[in-house]
């Protein structure tokens, strides 16, 4: 089926290692989870057992990050486009506004808020971009949250602008 071809594809696995359980010897999605699952467990096993190598217990931001960063993988459907855009009139934007935004604010002004407000007002306007894969719906979100990827001295973390189409 297409959900096992894809789990295939995202764990990069080798089908003929695969047993399927299913009618006539299909392979199943339990049979490829089962398959990632004792995959996993073998590995774990191998690296604790391993000399040369340490086991890394996560924080829990790391979990969490890597929960979400899989979950997300899993429920939403791939995409991307790209589009050139000439963003001189926001340079010249930025470049006036920056010398006063740093003296109220003590930070610079990067092009970050630009993009978030961007981003922002394009998901407000094509609200289908806001949705939630279901399975066999969509789920539209209401409200905007925008999650921005940060480097700290923990690892990366992801703060979310909570209700980012309601902000200047």
């Amino acid at each position: 089926s297409p959900a096992v071809k894809q789990l295939i594809r995202e764990h990069r696995l080798d089908i003929s290692s695969l047993i399927g359980t299913g009618l006539q010897g299909r392979i199943t999605k339990v049979d490829v989870l089962q398959h990632i699952a004792s995959s996993t467990k073998q590995s774990r096993n191998s690296m604790s057992s391993n000399l040369d190598q340490e086991v890394v217990t996560l924080t829990p931001v790391r979990k969490t990050i890597a929960e979400r960063m899989e979950r997300s993988s899993r429920e939403i459907p791939a995409a991307w486009t790209m589009v050139e855009v000439d963003v001189q009139g926001l340079a010249n934007c930025r470049e006036i506004s920056k010398r006063e935004f740093r003296r109220n604010s003590g930070v610079p002004l990067t092009y970050l808020p630009f993009v978030v407000q961007a981003t922002s007002q394009a998901l407000k306007e094509y609200s289908l971009l806001n949705g939630t894969w279901a399975g066999d719906h969509i789920l539209l979100n209401k409200n905007i949250h925008i999650g921005i990827a940060v480097s700290s001295p923990h690892g990366l973390i992801v703060p979310v602008i909570h209700n980012a189409d309601r902000m200047n």
